[in-house]
């Protein structure tokens, strides 16, 4: 191999190197969560009635994604509580706000629970 042949083979492999520090070395851009909403916002509830809630996260990018690993919190817990996954329970008459938290981000919902209708205690037969 003549050394102009071992130059432009040198100059060949040296290329896709120049040009990806040329623009910067990396492809990857950072999309960051924005922001985070539970659905349904308003939750109505009669006691011992269960909602699933949902959490959905905006990106930086506009883009919106369920966020499956979301922690729960309610803030009323004799009112309502709510499950790792979303499932809001009613326990008595009330307001709770339910919260889901994914990073510093969080959104809410808001629960209202009403009393359980009367209640059959007895039949007579006569």
């Amino acid at each position: 191999m003549t050394s102009w042949n071992r130059s432009l083979a040198a100059y060949l492999l040296l290329l896709p190197v120049l040009m990806l520090s040329a623009c910067g070395g990396s492809s990857s851009s950072s999309v960051s969560l924005t922001s985070v909403s539970v659905a349904p916002a308003s939750v109505p509830l009669a006691v011992n009635a269960t909602q699933q809630l949902t959490a959905t996260g905006t990106y930086s990018d506009s883009a919106t994604a369920t966020i499956t690993d979301a922690v729960w919190a309610s803030d009323a817990t004799a009112v309502a509580t709510v499950s790792a996954t979303g499932l809001v329970t009613a326990h008595a008459a009330g307001v709770a706000h339910v919260s889901a938290t994914s990073g510093d981000k969080s959104g809410s919902a808001t629960v209202t629970v009403s009393a359980a209708g009367p209640t059959l205690s007895s039949i007579a037969l006569t």
